[in-house]
């Protein structure tokens, strides 16, 4: 089955036409950024991906042989190579990706796309952030109020609280959350996590809050 996919995408990628062209500012891990570019074909389906990476354009193309209808890979092995789930023209911006060198060292990881740089605020208009409040009702009786912050694009950057007694500010941690969790918050410090989260739906998600000594706060948190 795997043959027949791969030979069928070989047929539709044949005629080298680039139907269209998307590009893609990544946020990473260590506040480190890169710029993809995505080439598709009539049909919609990756071609290649190019970026700038150690001061030089890296043309990666389509891996057949490791990629499927779960992960999308470009680039063979030896050579620089970038791993995502599946993607197409149609959701290309939403997976994360990581970025290996030719000795498989790893130069990007837990990349997700960057919100696009915003338009100049209109008069009267100080920010493009949102937020959302919910109160929590926990294990034990307990409650907590949370206040989460989003970027243009819907997704978290950081979530704030009072806790025992002083509002903690905890910034999304990107290197601990991913397309399954979100994590608010660094090693050592008030940290509070979720399934993964956005505008749409953090109201949905229980929480788990621990303090910088790793004690659970509060647990088993659903929004009232």
């Amino acid at each position: 089955m795997k043959n027949i996919l791969s030979l069928l995408l070989l047929l539709l990628f044949a005629h080298n036409v680039h139907a269209s062209v998307g590009s893609v500012n990544y946020i990473c891990q260590s506040n480190r950024s890169i710029e993809v570019s995505y080439y598709f074909n009539e049909q919609g389906l990756p071609t290649k991906a190019t970026a700038v990476i150690n001061g030089s354009k890296r043309v990666m193309p389509i891996n057949l042989s490791r990629s499927n209808n779960v992960d999308t890979v470009f680039g063979e092995e030896g050579q620089y190579v970038l791993a995502a789930n599946y993607i197409d023209i149609s959701n290309f911006k939403s997976s994360s990706i990581l970025l290996t060198s030719p000795r498989n060292e790893i130069l990007f990881k837990n990349c997700f796309a960057a919100k696009n740089k915003p338009a100049a605020p209109q008069k009267g208009k100080t920010s493009n952030m949102t937020s959302g409040r919910v109160h929590y009702a926990c294990q034990s009786g307990k409650f907590i109020n949370v206040t989460y912050l989003f970027n243009v694009q819907g997704l978290p950057t950081k979530a704030i609280a009072v806790i025992n007694g002083s509002k903690r500010i905890m910034p999304i941690n990107l290197s601990r959350s991913n397309n399954v969790d979100t994590v608010f918050g660094e090693e050592g410090q008030y940290v509070l996590g979720a399934n993964y989260i956005d505008r749409n739906n953090y109201r949905r998600s229980s929480i788990l809050v621990t303090s910088p000594k790793n004690e659970i706060l509060f647990k088993n948190c659903y929004a009232k």
